[in-house]
């Protein structure tokens, strides 16, 4: 049997962090509006930094070094950190993927475990996970090390842009969190495998790609054309809780769902 891994971040995946993001812009940066809608998507995707403090407002390097170390040190703090929510259904989910064999990986982007520890003990969910890993920036690394060889299960939700490439570039089952900072319209761009609108779906989709007769088709795909395929790779409409999605389809073409 081939493992299935689910891997998981936590701010903005797991953990809405909208409410601590909001307050350290407005502390670190004091700008009129700095915490709206389009600079909190920069930040999650990585491009704040470039977009707005240095072609905005003009910081220098020294400025901009400054503002991501604070903004890291103390977004760990108790000050800060008890804006901090669970996303509806986590835990559930979580179980609900464990009994139908997932190993679960936290790899959250923080440099610090006894941060994420901090976390997990802090909203009751620390046994929820088999693996849990401080990556930093360090993702991607961390998942070829420690998970290669990548199953047609595995799946990997994503709250950026980033880890979406990190996902496709690792043909694991690639899913959007729509749900956090990023849009819908933004992610569609990179052509991730999933949508989610609300972190409750996730079980759907699970099913959907555990489904045999979903798996017999990647698989006489695979026999007749020698390369790996997941989902996004032929036509499929789904609906769940009333949120349709795209996938493409064997020649990279796309067709419109009912809520575009």
């Amino acid at each position: 049997n081939q493992k299935r891994r689910a891997f998981f971040d936590l701010d903005g995946v797991l953990v809405d962090d909208r409410k601590r993001t909001i307050a350290l812009l407005n502390k670190l940066v004091k700008c009129p509006d700095v915490a709206n809608e389009e600079n909190l998507q920069m930040l999650r995707n990585g491009d704040f930094s470039r977009q707005v403090l240095r072609k905005q407002l003009h910081w220098g390097d020294d400025m901009i070094n400054n503002f991501r170390r604070q903004f890291m040190q103390q977004g760990c703090g108790s000050e800060y950190a008890g804006m901090d929510s669970l996303f509806s259904g986590v835990r559930v989910v979580l179980e609900d993927l464990r009994s139908r064999g997932y190993e679960i990986v936290l790899c959250a982007s923080k440099f610090e475990y006894r941060d994420v520890k901090g976390l997990l003990c802090r909203f009751g969910i620390e046994d929820c996970f088999d693996h849990i890993a401080a990556v930093g920036f360090a993702k991607e690394k961390f998942l070829k090390e420690h998970f290669k060889p990548f199953s047609r299960y595995d799946i990997l939700l994503c709250s950026n842009i980033q880890d979406v490439k990190i996902g496709l570039g690792l043909k694991v089952v690639t899913i959007a969190g729509c749900y956090g900072f990023v849009s819908k319209m933004k992610f569609k761009e990179y052509e991730p495998d999933f949508f989610l609108t609300d972190f409750r779906q996730l079980t759907e989709w699970v099913k959907l790609i555990m489904d045999e007769n979903v798996a017999r088709t990647i698989q006489a795909i695979e026999a007749t054309q020698g390369q790996h395929y997941v989902p996004n790779h032929f036509l499929k409409e789904w609906q769940c809780h009333g949120s349709a999605m795209w996938i493409r389809d064997a020649e990279g073409t796309h067709r419109k769902s009912s809520d575009d």
